[in-house]
C-alpha cells in the first residue's frame, strides 16, 4: 500500500509521458492505416475503371 502511494507521488510525470507517447504512436498508426486504406481504394477504383473501359 505504502509503496503504491509512493509510486503515485514519484511517477505521475513519467506515466503521463508514457501515455502521451502511446497516444502519439496510436495516432500515427491510425493515420498510416488510413493512408494505406486510401491507396488500396484508389487502386481498386483504378482497376474497376480499367475493366469497365
Amino acid at each position: 500500500m505504502a509503496d503504491a502511494a509512493l509510486d503515485e507521488q514519484v511517477r505521475p510525470r513519467q506515466r503521463r509521458r508514457e501515455l502521451a507517447s502511446l497516444l502519439e504512436r496510436g495516432a500515427q498508426v491510425k493515420l498510416a492505416r488510413q493512408h494505406e486504406r486510401g491507396d488500396a481504394a484508389r487502386q481498386r477504383r483504378r482497376r474497376r475503371d480499367g475493366a469497365r473501359r
